[in-house]
């Protein structure tokens, strides 16, 4: 509580991301959701009037493509793509949008907004572009690539989500906005959307990598994971074990996911402050440094 003595805004980004073929949902359960509850909490007993949630498009991701989605056309599907992640954050997003309005201790009003960021890449990165940049080196300088490529992979740059926290503050802050108070934003930045592989082409060839000249069948990579899984089922009663790629981040990477950022333009005065070459550049520097093993 005392964290927040005297804070006058809330960025709660905090949150596990677990995957795999047994991913811990026990923990993200208990860090996305019921810390979330936490953070509401404390944000009514110390008085902080604006609360500003990092969410994901997860939450709207299922087995079918989505293109220029947005909050009216993109909904929450019936199953999820991932297990654990999106429905807990989807859950956590629930309660800050829920909360908006509650009363605070010193009388005033608990404002929110929930922000829906893409796939991010950049400085700080641990997953998207490290995750690629690991198994090439691991693999003698190949990058795999499965699917035939066509498949458009929406990214955005971490430096512009940030940004875009910073103008949902400050939109919070201006009352005679009343359409932002309980919302949520999709807010994809100005990188070109494309697919995943041409993505990682630039960072490949930072660190001496290259993409295999053939594409592995998408079918085919299915088929093998999911005899793996089998396997790990049957075997599920004497040993656990959590393996990588789970069938569900083959098929994310061969689907066409793209937002629109209409909302956050009307409403927040979000506008990216990177252009693409800039976020580029920039992110070059980062991944050439990170330490692969």
């Amino acid at each position: 509580m005392q964290a927040l003595d005297g804070v006058d805004v809330v960025y709660h980004v905090a949150g596990v991301v677990s995957y795999g073929t047994r991913p811990d949902t026990e923990l993200m359960q208990k860090v996305n959701v019921s810390g979330t509850e936490n953070v509401i909490h404390a944000c009514i007993e110390m008085s902080v009037p604006r609360l500003i949630f990092c969410s994901t498009v997860d939450v709207v991701v299922g087995d079918k493509n989505i293109v220029d989605g947005t909050e009216d056309t993109a909904i929450t599907p019936s199953h999820f793509l991932f297990p654990g992640y999106p429905q807990t954050k989807h859950e956590a997003e629930d309660l800050v949008c829920r909360a908006n309005g509650s009363h605070l201790a010193n009388g005033g009003r608990l404002y929110t907004v929930s922000l829906r960021p893409n796939v991010m890449y950049g400085e700080g990165d641990p997953f998207l572009i490290p995750s690629a940049l690991q198994s090439a080196y691991s693999a003698g300088g190949w990058s795999v690539c499965v699917g035939n490529g066509k498949a458009i992979f929406q990214v955005s740059y971490a430096g512009n989500v940030a940004w875009a926290f910073l103008m949902a503050n400050r939109t919070l802050l201006d009352n005679k906005l009343t359409n932002v108070e309980g919302q949520y934003f999709f807010v994809p930045d100005d990188t070109p959307a494309t697919s995943i592989y041409t993505t990682l082409e630039p960072y490949l060839h930072d660190r001496g990598f290259k993409h295999m000249p053939v594409y592995i069948p998408y079918w085919l990579i299915h088929g093998l994971l999911s005899i793996r899984d089998l396997f790990l089922w049957l075997i599920s009663p004497l040993v656990k074990i959590n393996a990588q790629p789970p069938i569900c981040s083959i098929k994310y990477i061969n689907m066409t996911l793209t937002f629109k950022n209409d909302k956050a333009r009307t409403y927040l005065g979000f506008r990216p402050l990177f252009n693409p070459e800039e976020a580029l550049q920039r992110s070059r520097k980062y991944y050439k440094k990170i330490k692969l093993n």
